[in-house]
């Protein structure tokens, strides 16, 4: 573990002391905040990361003016919350300038959308609305993204939500996933005709 996310993890084991005689609703946000936070920073997704870090302090703040939090608690919780907030920023314009090189024009290939087979685009669109959406970026983004990529698609998401529909996506033999951990690939996956979706063969290898 990184001393970047060894520091998140302390101030957020911090954070879960100070709230144990909170009331559940209370608790249960700081709880669902605190590990997107650090699910969001093991995946390297930093701009999602500074969402679910200001809504921990807002959740604080409530916690302090409804007199569950002591202020001098809040303020020091509030103080590291801000550092770390400031060096997310940081990290997050370093990356951003780091972009990768276009190829497209050198070997004239362009990054247009995958073209599929008809029968998985027919299964595709009888998806769930979230699933669709991940499908389509997917689709769009030539039919593969890191997991840090797509979770920043949908910010307004949590991170376990989203890993639950691309790994419902995997069972439904629609997505694959290639590599562990925050290097973990997503790709669609392309049948060839003897394997399409929903055949089913007998023990002799018929299709039935």
């Amino acid at each position: 573990m990184n001393q970047f996310l060894f520091r998140a993890t302390k101030i957020v084991s911090a954070i879960w002391q100070v709230s144990d005689n909170f009331p559940e609703i209370l608790k249960k946000r700081i709880k669902n905040y605190s590990l997107d936070f650090l699910d969001s920073l093991s995946f390297e997704n930093y701009k999602v990361s500074l969402l679910y870090l200001k809504s921990l302090d807002s959740t604080l703040k409530v916690a302090t003016n409804l007199g569950f939090l002591r202020l001098i608690n809040y303020e020091i919780l509030s103080q590291e919350l801000g550092r770390m907030k400031e060096e997310i920023v940081e990290l997050t314009f370093a990356l951003s300038e780091q972009k990768e090189p276009d190829l497209s024009d050198a070997f004239g290939k362009s990054e247009d959308e995958v073209k599929l087979p008809k029968e998985i685009e027919a299964t595709s669109k009888k998806l769930p609305s979230r699933q669709k959406a991940i499908f389509d970026f997917l689709k769009k983004n030539r039919g593969q993204a890191k997991i840090s990529e797509i979770l920043e698609v949908f910010p307004d998401t949590s991170s376990r939500t989203i890993r639950y529909d691309l790994q419902e996506l995997c069972i439904k033999n629609l997505l694959e996933r290639i590599g562990e951990g925050r290097g973990a690939i997503y790709k669609i996956r392309v049948f060839k005709p003897e394997t399409r979706i929903n055949e089913k063969k007998d023990f002799r290898g018929r299709i039935i």
